[in-house]
């Protein structure tokens, strides 16, 4: 089976190798190396890292390769990552994120706006490192996948979670999706799931290595998407708040998470002297978010009975009832997909929801388990706790934050502890009807 997917995999990504030369300035050997070393530290991270029986690795190995390779062929047929600035499509983040991370290796730097540095920067350096190519960020985006389920499921695993269920984590729909495309989602996801998983292993199981990732992982999130970098130490502290054995070692675990706020928010201050004269200011960005001195415009868009406009905040008040309810609509299947699934099923475009869409059925029927399950273990499991307290942190941040617009991708950065938690409570009933 494994060397079937594989081979699967391997055709996919031939397909990939002829790419446009003004996408690409990557030689095929080197995509193939670079091919091949992903499978190889995939390989590894699941043989040295999975703390599971051999049958479980090779099962997780095969959700590897077949996500991958649903990735691939989507990079294939579907993806443009370099729309001209002109055409109807342009203006889907990741494409503005392939073309000016391309475009800066390229020597012509070109930004639009603060909110795009962080993640420009990061794919830069991917680009020095590894050649331009749409591959490039499918490669990153896999390992980091791959690397973050192994670290939720052996978190599960000390309580009693069964391998097999974590292992369909890494068939997750618009993770899948999101990995073939240059996107923050996948690395805020990823940062986050290490942030919150290391740091239960330095608070309670004392190892103090891992403070080193939960730091490194806050800043970088800090540095991409800075609310996501917020979320993660808010959640840490509750964590603390709630364990009820507070010591004063841990004012300063939170002093030293304040510090990174501070730096991660200096560092894209710093870049923010880089940018077009077009472009907005931090204190500008953060302004308009709170004030609303952007509604008019970001109303534009939307009919008289869309939802999003429907739940614009207008007051304090409705920021945070309006934000609250966007975050329930977040897991909730929309009107649209019930009236016109031909609509949103459409895989056919660059900026489909067509996995998210998929994502959210599945979300929205496990609903009831998840709520469940944080019920029955959020009191005495310290190791279910953190996780709930996270998936709970950053549901309402992308509720409450993202005040101008419903994006159904917002809430990539909580699908890895939203679905271990549904992993979690299919363990448990299965346990149960074993008993």
């Amino acid at each position: 089976m494994t060397l079937f997917l594989l081979l699967l995999a391997t055709l996919a990504f031939a397909l990939n190798l002829n790419a446009p030369a003004e996408l690409s300035d990557a030689p095929a050997i080197l995509l193939i190396l670079e091919y091949i070393g992903v499978l190889a530290i995939a390989n590894i991270l699941i043989r040295k890292g999975l703390h599971a029986p051999k049958e479980m690795k090779i099962k997780y190995m095969n959700c590897f390769l077949i996500g991958f390779t649903i990735s691939l062929l989507f990079l294939y047929f579907v993806w443009t990552p370099n729309l001209p600035e002109n055409s109807k499509d342009w203006g889907f983040d990741p494409q503005r994120y392939y073309y000016y991370a391309s475009m800066f290796v390229k020597g012509t730097p070109m930004f639009d706006g603060l909110n795009y540095f962080g993640i420009v920067f990061f794919y830069i350096g991917l680009f020095y490192v590894f050649g331009i190519n749409p591959l490039v960020p499918l490669f990153i985006n896999s390992l980091l996948v791959i690397y973050s389920v192994i670290l939720i499921s052996n978190h599960f695993f000390t309580t009693g979670g069964k391998a097999k269920y974590f292992a369909y984590l890494l068939l997750v729909p618009e993770i899948v999706y999101f990995n073939c495309i240059p996107s923050r989602e996948i690395v805020c996801m990823t940062m986050a799931t290490i942030a919150i998983i290391k740091s239960y292993e330095a608070i309670e199981l004392g190892i103090k290595k891992s403070y080193i990732l939960v730091f490194l992982s806050i800043l970088l999130m800090i540095i991409i998407r800075p609310p996501m970098g917020g979320g993660a130490i808010i959640a840490i502290s509750s964590f603390i708040a709630f364990r009820g054995k507070f010591k004063l070692k841990y004012l300063f675990v939170i002093a030293i998470l304040a510090v990174i706020v501070v730096q991660g928010l200096s560092i894209s201050s710093s870049l923010d002297t880089h940018q077009s004269d077009t472009g907005s200011s931090l204190t500008e960005a953060v302004t308009d978010r709170f004030s609303g001195d952007n509604e008019e415009d970001a109303t534009a868009s939307y009919s008289s009975n869309s939802l999003a406009r429907l739940l614009m905040p207008h007051n304090p008040v409705d920021f945070v009832v309006f934000g609250i309810i966007r975050s329930f609509a977040y897991l909730i299947i929309p009107p649209g997909l019930v009236s016109s699934p031909s609509n949103y099923l459409n895989f056919s475009k660059p900026g489909t929801e067509g996995f998210a869409s998929v994502t959210v059925i599945f979300m929205m029927f496990f609903l009831p388990g998840v709520y469940k399950t944080i019920k029955r273990n959020f009191r005495d499991n310290t190791c279910f706790k953190i996780v709930a307290l996270a998936f709970i942190t950053f549901f309402l941040l992308v509720g409450v934050f993202n005040t101008n617009i419903i994006h159904q991708r917002y809430r990539v950065v909580y699908d890895l502890f939203y679905f271990s938690i549904v992993a979690y409570y299919l363990s448990s009933k299965k346990k149960a009807k074993s008993a």
